[in-house]
């Protein structure tokens, strides 16, 4: 017999495929809120910033030594032939941009751009914006610089309001574009290749380590903005909490490979071997921050997949895992602001809108296969459950903090799409307060890998500063570790999910947040700190047995209010289970969890704990098939005859006593 153990018995439609395992269970009005910077005076007073503030540098491009982009040709050039047509990519850039007149922009009719510039961005043309823009949407005129998404429709905004200098730069102003354009609704992703200075800044021809406003708090060897939640990334975290359908991809930064001079490299990067780098203005709960890796020819082997060198890596100060993912970042080849191309630039700048192009691609795909696009937190659900394994310093299964969830798969997140009628399944619902939500899967796949990703309501910063500067800076000066690496948890709503199967609870990925130990592979446990939850059951542990995934949550949601999630399994395909056995006597309606015996219609369970059954009345059983798993024992007792309409499986053991009768029929 075989050894295979299978804790399920399904009747009648048990093994008929549901035609379409993607669900979205929230109501239209939860879907898209449209108006809601304006539906709530208090939402909208929580995002108010005073508009003439200090209170952080201009941003800065990541691309000082510029950036690479991986191509998608599986996806974009061949079998789905996913373009980006109709589709729209918003384009948040620092100093300028794109070349709107370059050729590549032009649509099918060569006559007219696809770059669309609102009013009130005023900034020139910018090399960085035109290299970016190029990645994400350059159409092929010259096809070694097709874009990702490469008949999409780019809308580009600037960082600056009312000129294009570092007086012109307003805080509150840029945030207030990005909130413009959500509203809109008119992209379901964004790309920010841009950051904030961290690690250096030049003052009078001289270096000095980073430090807020150029004043130095005293720390002559690291950045407390390293790994640093920010005022920035509360704002943005509360603007994608109220924008469920909209997905933002952040770069990770360079500072890894920032030398300030004589100087030479911020302790943070070089004494923790790359570790704690993540520079601040990315490392936001909700965004996709991208980090770079180097181009290579194959990626034959984990080995391959190697890190770039000026890539930043976290933990965050509070351990949670940035870069989220990781693209090819070196040797690009894209369009610059002269007209004409550029070749050899690398950086996370270029790694980011390979991802952003890529998942708008992966949008397209949705909406083709299951007639509705992801949701923001869905997306990055399925982005980081189809992340391929990476890479040379992470050897091991699970997240890491140099390559986060791993390397960005764009094929791969469109199979799982197209197998939601066979052996995926993806989910957009939410949990409401105290609620557990429970769901039962069949294993299609020796492999089964679940996540769960939530958009969290946005965190407090360790300090908020203040809009003028000075008024701060002494206390700062007095106590500067009060920023530096500080601890705080900023998830606000913790969710847990758990998988069952066979008896064995499976756990999340979770890593640690100590320097000795960022290099550590990562291990299951209780994830407090991430609002991206991920659970692998590899092939060596998978049975055929049953599983069982709970979603659940600790404490208080924020304000009672219910969270919205998104959830992608891979190698599953869903099953009801309408009744479950919990004693021995199968006929015996006590044991049965709805207190009735099960009528040709059920679907049911037995529990693991149960090692024999016994059939003690005339028992009609229409099974598609009929299992008995690997250590049950199915006794039909004497005088009792037992019919399985659809066939048995065997992997357990069957006794028919004496005078008993066992037949099997044809559905």
């Amino acid at each position: 017999m075989k050894k295979n153990a299978c804790f399920y018995i399904t009747f009648l439609f048990s093994f008929i495929w549901i035609n379409a395992q993607y669900k979205r269970e929230l109501t239209d009005a939860d879907k898209i809120n449209t108006a809601y910077f304006s539906a709530s005076k208090k939402n909208s007073a929580r995002l108010i910033h005073q508009e003439n503030d200090l209170m952080m540098p201009a941003p800065i491009n990541n691309n000082q030594r510029a950036a690479a982009a991986s191509g998608i040709d599986a996806i974009r050039d061949a079998g789905l032939s996913l373009k980006g047509n109709g589709m729209t990519i918003a384009l948040f850039e620092a100093n300028g941009l794109p070349l709107a007149a370059h050729t590549e922009f032009l649509d099918a009719t060569l006559s007219n751009t696809r770059i669309v510039i609102p009013s009130g961005n005023v900034c020139p043309t910018d090399t960085h914006a035109t290299y970016v823009a190029g990645i994400l949407t350059a159409r092929g005129a010259n096809n070694k610089a097709m874009g990702m998404s490469p008949e999409s429709t780019v809308v580009a905004y600037d960082a600056y309001t009312g000129g294009c200098t570092v007086a012109d730069y307003s805080f509150t102003g840029f945030l207030n574009k990005i909130k413009d354009e959500i509203v809109l609704h008119r992209s379901l992703v964004s790309n920010h290749s841009y950051g904030f200075q961290s690690g250096y800044y030049v003052s009078g021809g001289s270096w000095y380590w980073g430090a807020y406003r150029n004043i130095d708090y005293g720390l002559t060897t690291e950045d407390y903005m390293f790994g640093y939640y920010s005022d920035w990334d509360e704002n943005i975290d509360q603007i994608l909490y109220n924008a469920p359908y909209h997905a933002m991809f952040f770069s990770s930064g360079n500072e890894n490979g920032q030398i300030g001079g004589s100087l030479g490299k911020a302790a943070d990067c070089s004494v923790n071997g790359g570790y704690d780098c993540i520079q601040w203005g990315t490392g936001a709960k909700n965004v996709i921050t991208i980090g770079a890796i180097k181009k290579n020819a194959t990626y034959s082997t984990l080995g391959d997949i190697e890190l770039g060198d000026f890539s930043s890596a976290g933990p965050t100060d509070d351990g949670r895992i940035k870069p989220d993912l990781v693209a090819v970042g070196t040797d690009i080849y894209t369009t610059n602001s002269a007209g004409s191309y550029v070749s050899g630039l690398y950086g996370t700048s270029f790694s980011t809108p390979v991802v952003t192009g890529g998942a708008n691609l992966v949008q397209e795909h949705a909406k083709n296969v299951l007639e509705n696009y992801l949701f923001g937190s869905n997306l990055k659900a399925l982005l980081i459950n189809s992340a391929g394994r990476a890479g040379k310093r992470n050897l091991y299964e699970g997240p890491s903090y140099l390559y986060g969830w791993g390397l960005f798969d764009a094929k791969r997140a469109t199979e799982i799409i197209t197998n939601t009628s066979s052996s995926s399944y993806i989910l957009e619902s939410q949990l409401t307060n105290g609620e557990v939500k429970t769901f039962y899967f069949l294993p299609i796949l020796k492999r089964i890998k679940a996540t769960l990703a939530w958009y969290d309501p946005e965190g407090t910063p360790t300090y908020t500063f203040p809009g003028t500067a000075g008024t701060a800076d002494t206390y700062i000066q007095a106590n500067p570790n009060i920023l530096l690496d500080n601890p705080k948890k900023m998830l606000v709503n913790d969710l847990d999910m758990r998988m069952e199967q066979g008896g064995t609870i499976y756990k999340p990925w979770i890593l640690n947040n100590t320097k000795e130990r960022y290099n550590y592979p990562a291990e299951r446990g209780d994830n407090t700190t991430d609002n991206v939850e991920g659970i692998l059951i590899s092939e060596s542990e998978s049975t055929t047995g049953l599983i069982k995934l709970t979603i659940s949550h600790k404490g208080t949601l924020k304000d009672g209010a219910a969270q919205k999630f998104g959830l992608v399994i891979d190698g599953v395909q869903e099953t009801t289970i309408v009744n479950v056995l919990t004693g021995t006597d199968f006929n015996n309606p006590a044991n049965w969890s709805l207190g009735v015996i099960p009528t040709d219609l059920d679907e049911i369970y037995i529990d693991p704990s149960i090692t024999q059954v016994e059939i003690t009345k005339d028992t009609t059983l229409d099974a598609r098939p009929l299992y008995i798993y690997a250590n049950l024992k199915w006794i039909v007792k004497t005088g009792v005859h037992l019919t399985v309409i659809g066939g048995i499986i065997d992997e357990g053991y069957i006794k028919v006593e004496p005078r008993a009768h066992l037949e099997v029929k044809k559905p």
